[in-house]
């Protein structure tokens, strides 16, 4: 099943939000993430954190377009 951007949410386990600190708008926006992937009954993880910490088993990153060069 494809979901948005023709991402195939069945390979999705771990998703992080991004932020310069981990603390502002990552934090809000994974709370609002979390509430959507559990109440549509997917199995994924989602965290937050700064955008220097992305861990390695992350399988989708969402950040603000300006912090994308920082990803590595």
């Amino acid at each position: 099943s494809l979901g948005v951007a023709g991402i195939d949410i069945k390979n999705i386990k771990k998703i992080v939000v991004a932020c310069d600190a981990g603390m502002g708008s990552s934090a809000m926006s994974a709370a609002a993430l979390k509430k959507k992937v559990k109440a549509a009954n997917l199995p994924i993880e989602v965290i937050n954190t700064a955008i220097s910490k992305i861990p390695d088993d992350a399988d989708l990153i969402i950040t603000h377009v300006e912090l994308t060069g920082s990803v590595s």
